[in-house]
């Protein structure tokens, strides 16, 4: 769960649009990785 914050902020905290998308896109894919 803290681990969920912290990319929440991580990802919110990025004021470019596009770069917030391809950032969102990396942690999903983290999350794939390592969620199972």
């Amino acid at each position: 769960e803290l681990l969920h914050e912290h990319l929440q902020e991580h990802v919110v905290g990025a004021d470019d649009p596009q770069q917030r998308a391809a950032e969102a896109e990396v942690l999903v894919e983290l999350l794939r990785r390592y969620g199972k």
